[in-house]
């Protein structure tokens, strides 16, 4: 599954952290080139703490309680995507 070509498909909560997500890319962008290490280093630890772990997997948990297997994919597809991409 191509997460932006299935975009409208997306239940809201994988569609927020996508959001956040994106919105956060440049933010940090910005910090490393200018060398603002320490504000880069945390708002990107602020994201993954407050934003994944606090919310986004909570609402994860959702999809996987119910039986439709296309929720629970395409919940996993974007985890999956969210953390890869922080770590990069």
């Amino acid at each position: 599954m191509s997460i932006e070509k299935n975009y409208s498909k997306l239940n809201v909560s994988n569609k927020w952290i996508l959001t956040e997500l994106q919105n956060l890319i440049p933010k940090i962008e910005k910090g490393l080139e200018d060398f603002e290490l320490n504000n880069t280093a945390q708002g990107l630890y602020d994201f993954v703490w407050h934003e994944v772990c606090d919310w986004f997997v909570e609402f994860s948990k959702l999809p996987f309680q119910g039986t439709n297997l296309e929720d629970k994919k395409q919940t996993l597809i974007v985890l999956h995507h969210v953390l890869d991409t922080s770590l990069k």
